[in-house]
């Protein structure tokens, strides 16, 4: 083993020094409600339609946060900062 393989597997174990930012973060979820949104007509064809009030509730409250977020997201970006 050479000094630049024992630096290396040194390296690998120390964590990581990355921060996580919230412009980051807001990407993410932004794009988890987009995907949300597009994939809720799928979850609507492979389920059915609700069969209880809980079941509606669930999907309702589901894609109206996704959307909100999205949209809202979406929007956030569209304002100009100063």
């Amino acid at each position: 083993m050479t000094a630049a393989h024992n630096d290396a597997a040194a390296d690998a174990l120390r964590p990581a020094e990355d921060e996580v930012h919230p412009a980051e973060i807001m990407g993410w979820l932004e794009s988890g409600a987009w995907i949300t949104l597009l994939l809720a007509p799928l979850l609507y064809f492979v389920n059915g339609p609700a069969v209880s009030t809980d079941q509606w509730v669930m999907r309702s409250v589901l894609v109206t946060a996704a959307a909100a977020v999205a949209a809202g997201s979406r929007w956030r970006c569209l304002i100009p900062r100063a």
